[in-house]
């Protein structure tokens, strides 16, 4: 082994794909967990826990860059908040973070430096190396991605445990990102869990079904999905169930997402094309419904104060609250008008790829 090599970490899951490859290049690593681009405190935490786990499972030590956030705000995103995703904010951010990778590196006396940004699909590999090179001496050119890095980072996240992130970090990749799956029509896997084949995915003719399906849904994709913050009061709708769910919250979101008419519509034709082709839309739809109140739920993330954390979602027509409750969270949210969604005589949403949820909002103990 060579001297020690510090390891920028992005985050666990990437760096669990770099440490097994830097030794096996004769290099022993050290973690250095320096990411003041996390648009929250609690984000921050979440990861670096993650970083800490790699740090224990693969007995290295773990250095840590404090946090401050609102000075890379200052040096890096002012001016820059419009960019989009691989742009110049993104190359700012990386000569950012590997400046104060050098830095450490050459005051504590590593004999280089280097990135577990390179695993991921995301990070074009030649503008990470010229920002590592930009960064200070002693930057080592590792391309973790090669040879299935990314599958391998994923492997042993899910092998240790590790908490892995859906977003790059920044409040700015956070909002692309969740428009980006708000959007999108449901892969085949997401869809074959509400298709009730449990593990299993599609093959042969059904797969094909399932593919072509999913292009023509396409066509009819439109999710919309409004919501808003309300003081919570007791009783809620009369259900203690509900009120139980949200004990120690102080308050609610009231949320409505759907697929649109245009997506009823594909309902309807499908349905009288084959029973496969129904059942395959219906999970399409209850997929496409559940991914956008997902990606509502991290919006609502954004607007909570230090310490906030949601409660999971509950629908009328779930326990005790009845489906009556519809019509009164479609008022408050003036959903009608919104996002064209209505309540029918049997009480039930139109159109039928709709949901309402109530998220309580609790305060984290200290």
């Amino acid at each position: 082994m060579t001297g020690k090599t510090l390891l920028h970490v992005c985050c666990g899951p990437c760096a669990s794909a770099c440490v097994p490859r830097m030794r096996a290049a004769g290099r022993a690593p050290v973690l250095y967990f320096a990411n003041s681009n996390l648009d929250t405190v609690a984000e921050w935490r979440r990861r670096l826990d993650a970083a800490r786990r790699l740090a224990a499972a693969e007995d290295i030590p773990l250095e840590v860059e404090p946090y401050d956030h609102a000075a890379w705000l200052r040096e890096v995103a002012a001016g820059r908040e419009n960019d989009p995703e691989q742009g110049e904010r993104c190359m700012r951010c990386f000569r950012y973070n590997l400046g104060k990778t050098a830095a450490f590196a050459a005051a504590n006396g590593f004999d280089g430096f280097t990135t577990s940004l390179t695993v991921s699909p995301h990070k074009p590999t030649p503008v990470v190396f010229a920002a590592g090179r930009a960064a200070g001496a002693g930057f080592v050119e590792f391309d973790f991605k090669k040879n299935g890095g990314f599958l391998e980072s994923t492997r042993r996240a899910a092998a240790l445990g590790l908490y892995r992130q859906n977003y790059c970090g920044c409040e700015f990749s956070r909002r692309a990102s969740i428009a980006a799956r708000a959007n999108a029509v449901p892969s085949v896997r997401e869809i074959a869990a509400y298709m009730r084949m449990g593990a299993a995915q599609p093959e042969g003719e059904l797969l094909k079904r399932v593919e072509a399906l999913r292009a023509e849904a396409a066509e009819a994709w439109t999710p919309k999905c409004v919501f808003a913050r309300f003081p919570r009061t007791d009783p809620v709708w009369t259900s203690p169930g509900l009120a139980k769910h949200l004990e120690g919250c102080g308050g609610v979101y009231l949320v409505c997402a759907t697929l649109g008419a245009a997506f009823d519509a594909f309902l309807r034709r499908k349905a009288a094309a084959s029973g496969t082709d129904a059942l395959i839309a219906q999970a399409l739809g209850a997929a496409g419904v559940e991914r956008r109140l997902d990606a509502a739920e991290d919006e609502i993330r954004q607007e909570l104060a230090d310490g906030e954390t949601l409660v999971s979602r509950y629908s009328p027509g779930y326990g005790d609250l009845p489906l009556a409750a519809n019509g009164d969270i479609l008022s408050l949210l003036d959903a009608t008008r919104r996002v064209g969604v209505s309540m029918t005589e049997s009480q039930l949403l139109a159109p039928s790829k709709s949901v309402v949820a109530v998220i309580g909002v609790r305060k984290e103990c200290a």
